[in-house]
């Protein structure tokens, strides 16, 4: 899909979900799950050792693709070299050549064609960078909007509250590791996962943050909300709020 039809990683990931391409655990496709699978030398029949380092006990990190160690030809190939080689050159040129101005003319195209920006906009359009290049580009979407002078501070309410909430948890999970020296390790969050928490004996340990709502009767309850490609993992939950 992505050579023949050249669709975006997330309109693969809507093709996928739309088809009921099953995915690991029942769980849905997404740009991170679709993007590992592009990018995954396995799939050429390449095996390959020390994409991350961890040393007693400390977290683990990501080692850049030129330490990486590769072996060729240790699996059946799914696609050929060539093949995947392609798809690689085209993920890089989609967004890697592309100054700053660029990406920032993208938003301002769809700005203009729409009238509006929003997260899910962005995913759905062919020719706009993913909102992840945003990120990696400029810190954070918000940042690339206040570049383009769109919007007011007041429509920033729901990013600015993920962020705390990104924020709640990983300091959190600091606290949980550093009450406990040597009982666990933080894992940063990477891709898909969120941050966690990986006990000596390898259990992963999800934490939820629970935000509290008003119901129709004017009492307060906590909400939480399970990430759905965590589940059937083994991993145990905790909340705070």
């Amino acid at each position: 899909m992505l050579l023949t039809q050249e669709l975006s990683i997330y309109a693969i990931a809507r093709e996928l979900n739309r088809t009921t391409v099953e995915y690991i655990g029942g769980s849905k496709w997404d740009y991170q799950a679709v993007y590992a699978v592009l990018t995954s030398p396995k799939y050429a029949g390449c095996h390959v050792f020390g994409r991350t380092s961890s040393k007693l006990s400390t977290p683990t990190v990501s080692l850049p693709r030129s330490e990486w160690v590769l072996m060729p030809g240790a699996f059946e190939p799914i696609v050929d070299p060539a093949t995947f080689s392609e798809a690689q050159r085209i993920l890089h040129e989609r967004t890697v050549n592309k100054s700053d101005e660029e990406l920032l003319d993208s938003l301002r195209a769809l700005l203009g064609s729409k009238g509006r920006l929003s997260l899910e906009l962005i995913k759905n359009s062919a020719g706009v960078p993913s909102p992840s290049t945003y990120r990696h580009r400029f810190g954070s979407l918000r940042r690339a909007y206040e570049l383009i002078q769109y919007g007011r501070p007041e429509q920033f309410g729901p990013i600015d509250l993920r962020r705390k909430t990104q924020a709640l948890r990983g300091e959190l999970i600091a606290k949980i590791v550093a009450m406990f020296p040597g009982r666990g390790v933080d894992c940063p969050a990477r891709g898909r996962w969120k941050p966690r928490l990986r006990l000596r004996s390898g259990l992963m340990v999800s934490v939820l943050i629970g935000r509290s709502v008003w119901t129709w009767k004017n009492t307060m309850r906590w909400r939480i909300g399970p990430v759905p490609h965590e589940w059937g993992l083994r991993n145990s939950a905790g909340a705070a709020g």
